[in-house]
């Protein structure tokens, strides 16, 4: 429901340490989720680091997470793809959802299937500027939701075909996103770090009211461009700089990215070039990626 400290909280009393007797499986698992919440609470770095251990030292299928229909190896790796992503580490996200995708297409575990479409495979593919691809993945998520009846994947499927079309330029399939059902508290952050019109009063609020958490930067940002596009510059740049500065703390370097594009296009040239090449300088990826792209064209016309 969005409350990441409450769920990481829950998380840590699963670890038992220096305990020898308990299942190395379970203890896999425990590990894996800590690791999903140390990332929603925005401790990126740690997050990846518990995973990339998890991955360097297990890649066999867990009779732990058969018993609860989850594969562990797609989604330890899954997660992580959307860790690195957020870290600016384009590139690393990019192969490693791909290839997670096709391991666990093959292994026609729908359950694993559809948490990997959901969490990972569409907001990474949409974070990453890939929307035929994201398109591509929402489809096999709504067909694989429909097949097995599990109805709220089938949402999530909807809204992000909408999001990618919106994207693309098209009209949104009926239902359009505005019939649909409000998503949970969660689910609406990623729509809007993948779709920053989606950002509203609600979001903003609750993004300030609680502790910084994985998509707070990105949302305050969103918050600015809604600002700059009501006349508000003052409260834009406001909200720029938070997004910049908490971004940067938390080592999300796309958002941070993001945030210097937005706000270095407020500022004098010789400011834009100090907020942008630092950003920049943290990103894993070319200019095959829209956000990377954004701000190297930004870059290049200050010198003109």
């Amino acid at each position: 429901m969005g409350d990441h400290p409450g769920s990481l909280a829950l998380a840590q009393q699963m670890l038992v340490p220096g305990s020898i007797d308990v299942d190395r499986d379970l203890q896999n698992f425990v590990r894996r989720v800590n690791a999903l919440m140390t990332f929603r609470v925005g401790r990126l770095e740690e997050s990846a680091a518990i995973a990339a251990d998890l991955i360097a030292s297990n890649s066999d299928r867990t009779t732990y997470g058969a018993v609860l229909r989850y594969d562990h190896w797609t989604i330890v790796r899954g997660n992580h793809s959307v860790t690195l992503a957020v870290q600016g580490r384009l590139a690393s996200a990019r192969a490693m959802l791909m290839e997670t995708v096709i391991d666990a297409r093959r292994l026609r575990n729908p359950s694993s299937f559809c948490y990997l479409l959901s969490s990972a495979a569409c907001p990474v593919a949409l974070w990453l500027g890939d929307d035929e691809l994201a398109r591509h993945y929402a489809e096999l998520l709504g067909r694989t939701a429909e097949d097995n009846c599990f109805t709220y994947m089938a949402e999530l499927a909807t809204w992000f075909l909408g999001i990618a079309d919106l994207r693309m330029g098209k009209p949104p399939q009926p239902p359009g996103l505005d019939r649909l059902r409000p998503p949970l508290p969660h689910d609406k952050d990623v729509f809007i770090t993948v779709y920053a019109a989606l950002c509203d009063a609600e979001a903003t609020a609750r993004a300030e009211a609680g502790a910084p958490h994985w998509a707070t930067a990105e949302i305050l940002r969103a918050d600015g461009e809604n600002r700059l596009s009501a006349d508000d510059i003052v409260a834009a740049r406001a909200q720029f700089e938070r997004a910049l500065a908490l971004a940067t703390a938390q080592g999300a370097g796309l958002w941070a990215l993001r945030a210097a594009t937005s706000l270095a296009r407020l500022t004098t040239p010789d400011e834009a070039a100090r907020i942008l090449m630092p950003a920049l300088a943290i990103i894993e990826g070319d200019e095959h990626y829209p956000d990377v792209r954004a701000a190297r064209a930004l870059l290049a016309g200050l010198s003109r």
